[in-house]
């Protein structure tokens, strides 16, 4: 009874390290995809508030070629990423305008990293677990790098082919959750490379 009982833990045991995701597999099932496009909730909770802020928009990002991201509500913005930096839209010039704001970039570049499955821009800058399957998976990075450790304390990571979920927990004790929801009909990357200019 007891041999029998070893036996299938120790078969348990084996199904599931055989089967358990590991960080470059979420990494190469994301990056299948040349393109992701969709929409965002994002509620910031800060320290000494009851309710979050919440804003919502946009997003679409062409793998090596940058992020669009657009607010919507509370507040209209237009933001992208690409090889030149963080730039913003502006209505009155009718053209893109580089941000100077003070460590927008470094957020965006993990933003981009997150979303496209990076994995060796985030190995940069946090230690990596895995945990789930790959239609149901969970990232859990603990930072490691100087800069990162003055910001974060931890980020999760939750999705499937796509990113669905983003949650941050910041140093200083705020929280931000950004929920994904993936096109059901996503851009191509070549409509998304168009955007972007």
């Amino acid at each position: 009874m007891i041999k029998k009982l070893f036996v299938t833990t120790a078969t348990a045991l084996f199904s599931l390290t055989a089967f358990a995701i590991t960080p470059d597999e979420i990494a190469a099932n994301m990056q299948k995809s040349q393109a992701v496009s969709g929409k965002f909730t994002q509620n910031r909770h800060l320290r000494g508030m009851d309710k979050p802020m919440q804003t919502q928009g946009q997003f679409a990002l062409a793998q090596n070629h940058g992020l669009l991201w657009q607010v919507e509500t509370p507040l209209t913005l237009k933001l992208r990423l690409t090889q030149n930096g963080v730039e913003q839209w502006n209505n009155q010039k009718n053209q893109w305008i580089k941000s100077k704001q003070t460590g927008q970039s470094a957020q965006f570049e993990l933003f981009t990293a997150l979303l496209g499955g990076n994995i060796s821009v985030l190995n940069q800058h946090f230690t990596p677990k895995a945990d789930g399957s790959p239609q149901n998976w969970t990232l859990t990075l603990e930072p490691k790098s100087a800069m990162m450790k003055q910001i974060f304390t931890q980020i999760s990571v939750q999705g499937g082919n796509t990113v669905s979920q983003v949650i941050l927990q910041e140093k200083q004790g705020d929280k931000v959750e950004i929920q994904f929801i993936a096109d059901t009909e996503p851009k191509t990357q070549e409509q998304i490379v168009r955007d972007l200019k």
